[in-house]
């Protein structure tokens, strides 16, 4: 009984003491679906998206390491949604830094936003262990509508800026 006891206190143990609890970043856009059926780079150019910076949330310590109020949160609407029809979109880092690893390396397609529009979320580790307070945000990421044949479309300057 004694040893039943022990071994269910080590296990309780590890599960709390490992990340079990600890907030997880889940991505905020679609895995885009590349054609294998056509040549790479063969088709029509896709058109130029219009985006805009829909919301910054920036990370906070509310004192509670699995809340998830450490992450950072950037919210880029597509203003046409009718580009986005059958097209992914590559984002890239052109000037600035972010506090952590926030764009995707593959590109990926847009979500529906909490307000309905389409768009993307992007989440990092804003605010991370023994830090108070949030670097600021200057950057320009080129975006650019890749179609299913790999056709990159001309890019579009994102500029953002917090605070």
């Amino acid at each position: 009984m004694v040893r039943n006891l022990a071994l269910v206190a080590a296990l309780l143990a590890t599960f709390l003491l490992s990340d079990a609890f600890a907030c997880r970043f889940a991505p905020g856009y679609r895995t885009f679906e590349l054609s294998s059926t056509r040549p790479p780079s063969s088709g029509p150019t896709p058109t130029t998206p219009s985006l805009s910076v829909h919301s910054i949330k920036r990370g906070t310590d509310d004192g509670d390491f699995a809340s998830c109020s450490d992450a950072g949160v950037l919210a880029v609407s597509l203003n046409d949604p009718e580009v986005a029809n059958n097209l992914g979109f590559l984002f890239e880092l052109e000037s600035g830094s972010f506090p952590d690893k926030v764009l995707p390396d593959e590109v990926v397609a847009p979500i529906e936003l909490a307000d309905g529009s389409l768009g993307f979320y992007f989440v990092w580790l804003d605010l991370p262990a023994g830090r108070s307070d949030v670097e600021p945000i200057n950057v320009k990421v080129s975006v650019r509508a890749v179609s299913p044949t790999m056709v990159e479309g001309s890019k579009v300057i994102l500029e953002i800026r917090n605070p």
